[in-house]
Parts: C-alpha cells; structure tokens; sequence
C-alpha cells in the first residue's frame, strides 16, 4: 500500500533507487504526483506495457498511447503493428536516434492464459457435469457509439429469458467495473434499477453477476464469450473459443481488423439467440479460420512474451541475456 494514512504520504519510489520503471496506465491525471510518468521519467527509465490489449483505433488508439505519456517512456512495448506504427509516428527521431525505444512483442498478458488451463473456479453456480455450456456475457461500460457502444440494454432481459429456457446452460454476466456507475450517471438506470437488478442475477438458479476482479479463471472455465468491444476479448480468443461480438460501430485499428471475421456478430435477439443454440450444438463454423487469425493477429501465445521484454531490458541495461 503506497499510502501511509498516519503520515498523510504517499511512499516515495525514489528511495529504491530503481533503474527501471514500468507503468502499466497512461493515466497520469488519476495519480499522485510523484507517481506520474513524468516525474518518474527524472530518475528513472520508464517502461509502458499497456494494460489493456489495444485492438481500437480511433480515441481509444490516441488514449492508450497518446504522446503526451509516452513522450515519458524510454521503452513502450507496443502489443501490434498497428499500436508500433502510432507510437514511432509519434516520435520518428527519439527512435531513430535511440532515444526512445518502441519494440513490438506479443501481449505479455497471455502468458498468464496456460496458468488457467484445466481449473474449475468455485465462482460458477452449478457443477460442469450439471451444464452443457457455459456462456459469459462482458456488456461495456459506455453508450458511445464511437466506442463500441454498451449490449447491456439490448440484452439484459434476453439472458434471463435464455437461462430460464435453458436450464442446462450457465450464464456470467461481468459488465465492465465502471458500467453500473456510468449507467446512473447518464439517467439511464436509478440506484434501485440496479439493486434490483443484482438480486434478480443472484436469485437466478444458472445465472450470476460476476463483479470479482480475475476473470481469467472463469474465461478458461467457459465455453462462450458474448462480448462488447474489450481488451479481454483477446484473452478468450487466444483460448481458441467461439466469441459473439457486440459492437458494432467500433473501429478497430489496421492490425487487429480481421479478427472480425473470426467472430459471430448478430444484430438483434433473434440473431443472438439462434447463434448461442448453434454454439451449444458444438458446430463452430468459424473455429480454423478463427484459429489462423490469432495466430496472424495476436502474434505468439506461448507464455514467453514476459521473458522478451525482460532479455530488452537485460540487454539494454548491458547485462548477459
């Protein structure tokens, strides 16, 4: 805990004397001072991996990796091409001169993918030899358009009314943290609308509101993703699991725009529901070619993304590899 609440401060990092430093949020405005990358970047080399897998484009490209953060990082390990080609756009001669150094590696967070493999969570309600599929449904945070939108409204009454003709089908709803407060704040649900709304998830026999922090446990567990636009939807594509997508007007950037044809993407309930009931038949039409364009995408998903970023370091520090 960096805050000491009987001294009103806040640890100060230059104490360890570190040589560096990794940030994973460019998110200066949230944090003390003397955590920000700019005052790190004083006494320290600071090192960005994102965290969150940048498959936008657009304000959320600009967001992740805007020049405002990055122009404080001595290393920026960018997860595509695409988030590589708008980081060196953003400082062509710190990079020619090595001033900066922006390297392209494969997003460390799937090596955490094979921790996972084979686990049965306690979180889920029923036993797996109870279900024939688990589904989890991740309905985003934002009703911005440019953004993705939110499926929550879509869809909220659907998945109560697909458990309840599907007893033998588990449904995890794990809305973005930020969802319910922003869905207040909009005029779009009341305090009660949500209350209301989380005991009916928790008075569900096979559907729960899932608001833990890990959720890789239970995307390795599941069978099925229906999700809006998010970081973690690479999480389960690199499982090589079936995924709905629900976001319609996301632009996503050049690197990352195939991986829609690897996804299912309904336009309605109708839709929805007919791809699930073919889902939980076990016919994935778009399994190989889902299989190929992770492969192409997401670059190696062989646990060792952690360890080339530590041998950069290494080598940059001067030290064996």
């Amino acid at each position: 805990n960096a805050y000491d609440v009987k001294t009103n401060t806040f640890y100060d990092l230059k104490e360890l004397c570190p040589d560096y430093v990794f940030i994973p949020r460019p998110y200066d405005v949230y944090l003390p001072e003397q955590y920000t990358s700019k005052v790190i970047s004083k006494y320290a080399k600071v090192c960005y991996v994102c965290y969150a897998y940048t498959a936008e484009g657009g304000y959320m490209l600009k967001t992740c990796f805007n020049k405002w953060f990055t122009t404080n990082c001595y290393f920026v390990f960018a997860e595509n091409a695409s988030t590589y080609e708008y980081c060196i756009k953003n400082h062509p001669i710190s990079t020619k001169f090595g001033i900066r150094k922006i390297k392209q590696v494969a997003f460390p967070r799937f090596d955490l993918l094979g921790r996972w493999q084979g686990c049965e969570p306690k979180q889920w309600k029923l036993a797996r030899e109870q279900v024939r599929k688990r589904i989890i449904w991740t309905p985003r945070w934002t009703t911005d358009e440019s953004l993705g939108g939110t499926s929550f409204f879509k869809y909220k009454d659907f998945f109560f009314e697909f458990a309840e003709e599907n007893p033998d089908v588990e449904i995890m709803i794990r809305p973005h943290p930020l969802a319910f407060d922003n869905f207040v704040k909009e005029g779009l649900m009341t305090e009660k609308d949500v209350v209301e709304y989380k005991e009916k998830c928790k008075c569900a026999k096979n559907l729960q509101l899932d608001e833990r922090r890990e959720y890789l446990d239970s995307f390795a567990s599941a069978d099925i993703l229906v999700a809006d636009m998010s970081g973690v939807i690479l999480d389960f594509l690199a499982m090589g699991k079936p995924i709905v997508f629900c976001s319609y007007g996301q632009e996503l950037n050049p690197a990352n725009e195939k991986l829609i044809e690897g996804f299912y993407v309904p336009q309605n309930v109708g839709e929805l529901k007919k791809i699930l009931k073919v889902l939980m038949s076990n016919e994935d039409s778009k399994k190989e070619l889902r299989a190929y364009i992770t492969r192409e995408v997401l670059g190696e998903c062989d646990g060792k993304n952690g360890t080339r970023i530590v041998e950069l370091i290494k080598k940059d520090a001067g030290l064996e590899v």
